[in-house]
């Protein structure tokens, strides 16, 4: 379904944009009334004449052409050029019945076409698969066929009939939307504040957006802030214990908490003094009189 609506949706919209063309191109055609005096020698050499983008495949294929036998005829004459490839008579024979006896370039092109020629076979083979695969059909309302019948608005007329009637209504003066009429209204602090601002000078304005409307946001904000929690009153009831407790601490005890520290370092002391006395091993740090006879040489 969704193909299937994405697939309408581009058609829709191809349809548009041509319609679209068309009716640039006719009111193209009606601006542009010029038209060029030829003469009959003229007219008689146009009737053969085909338009550019008819010609343009034939031109370069005869381009193609004539540079390759100007590349031929110029190795021909190359003397260093003297290979020449043997052709097996039976190959000739088959390259003969499969391509003809025209030049290479006429071959390629040939093979070209009908290798798009099969390209396009191919996808128009895919195409009709996949409508029968979708079959999903629109079925108009017989009353939509005979609006369109006898209607004189809509009957017997095109699409791109229609398309340009409607663009016609669109550039009539009647089609124009209307001039707004609303008007708000502004109170008396609007319009004091609008000669206020329009007196101020630029350092005003830019000290007012910095600074000054800012310091209004969060007085207003405090104040707001302040109105809603004065309606909670509940308040914590202490006992003399935690107040007493809560009291003999200063905020600069609390930031610095040297009692802490102390209390820690004495703790670390005290650790440290009952490893000692757990650890009673001590070792015999004297030197003999081998090592000491030994130091005295050394130093001698």
């Amino acid at each position: 379904v969704e193909v299937r609506l994405i697939n309408e949706a581009n058609n829709k919209q191809s349809l548009r944009q041509r319609a679209k063309r068309h009716l640039e191109e006719q009111e193209f055609q009606k601006t542009c009334t010029f038209k060029p005096k030829i003469n009959t020698t003229s007219r008689y050499l146009d009737t053969e004449h085909r338009p550019l983008h008819e010609r343009v495949g034939q031109m370069q294929r005869e381009r193609r052409e004539k540079l390759h036998e100007a590349k031929v005829k110029e190795e021909s004459k190359n003397p260093d050029l003297t290979f020449r490839p043997q052709i097996n008579a039976k190959s000739a024979q088959l390259a003969d019945r499969q391509h003809g006896s025209g030049s290479v370039i006429q071959r390629l092109v040939e093979n070209s076409e009908a290798s798009l020629q099969r390209k396009l076979s191919k996808m128009a083979e895919i195409e009709i698969e996949r409508e029968g695969e979708q079959s999903f059909r629109p079925r108009p309302n017989t009353n939509s066929d005979r609006i369109l019948e006898t209607s004189d608005k809509f009957g017997g007329k095109s699409f791109f009939e229609r398309q340009q009637e409607a663009l016609q209504r669109r550039q009539t003066p009647e089609y124009a939307a209307p001039e707004y009429q609303f008007r708000p209204s502004l109170g008396a602090n609007s319009e004091m504040l609008l000669l206020e601002r329009e007196q101020e000078t630029m350092e005003e304005r830019i000290d007012r957006l910095a600074y000054r409307d800012r310091e209004r946001q969060e007085m207003s904000r405090e104040s707001v802030q302040e109105q809603y929690y004065a309606q909670f009153s509940f308040r914590p009831e202490i006992n003399q214990i935690s107040k007493q407790l809560g009291s003999s601490h200063s905020v600069q005890e609390l930031h610095t908490d040297e009692k802490r520290r102390q209390r820690m370092a004495e703790l670390q002391r005290r650790a440290a003094e009952e490893q000692e006395m757990e650890c009673t091993f001590r070792p015999d740090t004297r030197r003999s009189r081998a090592t000491a006879s030994m130091g005295d040489v050394r130093t001698g």
